[in-house]
């Protein structure tokens, strides 16, 4: 199973987008950092338009990491 964590400096950012079924991923956890950001974890159902939608996610400033991992 394809999953990605997502690094955001905002305490504002949920991780959900109006168009968010399009996005190719389902969200699993979210986590709270001590600095006031978030990490997320979701799964990859559509890798292109994951990859899409984290690219102008990263464009706009709204994440500052996503890396794609895999269950080892």
């Amino acid at each position: 199973m394809e999953q990605v964590l997502v690094r955001t400096g905002l305490a504002s950012f949920s991780g959900h987008d109006p168009a968010f079924g399009d996005t190719g991923l389902t969200q699993l956890q979210i986590w709270a950092g001590s600095d006031g950001g978030r990490l997320f974890l979701f799964s990859v159902n559509d890798p292109t338009a994951a990859r899409e939608w984290l690219k102008a996610q990263q464009a706009l400033g709204h994440i500052t990491s996503a890396e794609f991992i895999r269950t080892a």
